[in-house]
């Protein structure tokens, strides 16, 4: 073996970095570990991103697949997945609870693999790696030290991500996604601003007064179904508290914010 790719969402990379200490503790050189999202093991500033992908998976290359809801959700992360079955011979699973093996999809569902926590399989791993890169075993006691303390730091993370939204979040953001009272009796205030800003032009008023309609129908019923609540909720009071008197940049702003979301969630 040359190489280790871990094919990861780039959500979980704190689980990452700590299997990339892991990795290093068992004596692979960092040289000899490719993951996108640290610099120094992926690609590199101005280097072609799917093109240094595709060079990497290889019969030399010992693929760790870090299995999770975010890994399923990202269309990079499943071509991967399709290309390291196809051009590579050995990989292993890694789930992250509470994703679970029933959860497993794909091409490598009858695959032996292990749960990011799960310590005595750490040992199993760690005599693979050792035998496929031809490694001089690190004596044990210190192997188990710096085990514990790695998958302590994993579960750690795993316990905080898996924290529910709160009650209080919740309702707010359910509020949010309602009438909230926020767009009511906004008639007349428009009407005002139509004859301050263009007392002269009655045209313009007419404009403005049936921009600032439209754009209020428009927040009441553009309330996107795969946007968690409470990021929506964020973004909808960024855009009240920033043009509070302004519904069609509310409209525009909001617009930007979920096509930037849903595009971070494709990469």
């Amino acid at each position: 073996m040359k190489k280790i790719f871990i094919s990861h969402s780039s959500i979980d990379k704190q689980i990452v970095e700590q299997l990339i200490d892991l990795f290093e503790i068992i004596g692979v050189d960092n040289k000899s570990i490719f993951c996108s999202s640290f610099e120094g093991y992926g690609a590199m500033l101005g280097e072609n991103f799917l093109d240094r992908i595709k060079n990497e998976i290889n019969e030399e290359v010992l693929m760790i697949f870090l299995l999770s809801k975010n890994y399923y959700n990202s269309t990079i992360s499943i071509c991967e997945m399709g290309a390291a079955w196809v051009k590579t011979k050995h990989h292993i699973p890694m789930l992250i609870p509470p994703f679970d093996y029933n959860d497993v999809k794909g091409v490598i569902p009858l695959t032996q693999g292990m749960k990011v926590n799960e310590i005595e399989k750490y040992n199993t791993l760690k005599k693979k790696i050792e035998q496929l890169f031809e490694i001089e075993s690190i004596e044990f006691t210190i192997w188990e030290r710096k085990r514990n303390n790695i998958v302590a730091k994993i579960n750690e993370i795993i316990k905080e991500n898996s924290k529910p939204t709160s009650t209080t979040q919740y309702s707010e953001a359910k509020k949010t996604r309602t009438s909230d009272n926020y767009y009511d009796e906004r008639d007349g205030e428009i009407k005002e601003r139509a004859k301050i800003e263009w007392s002269n032009d009655f045209n313009m008023q007419v404009h403005y007064i049936k921009q600032q309609k439209d754009a209020i129908e428009t927040l009441r019923n553009s309330i996107p179904s795969d946007i968690d609540e409470v990021i929506f909720t964020k973004i909808r009071e960024q855009g009240r508290q920033d043009w509070p008197n302004d519904f069609t940049m509310q409209v525009h702003y909001e617009k930007q914010q979920i096509e930037s979301i849903r595009n971070l969630n494709k990469m």
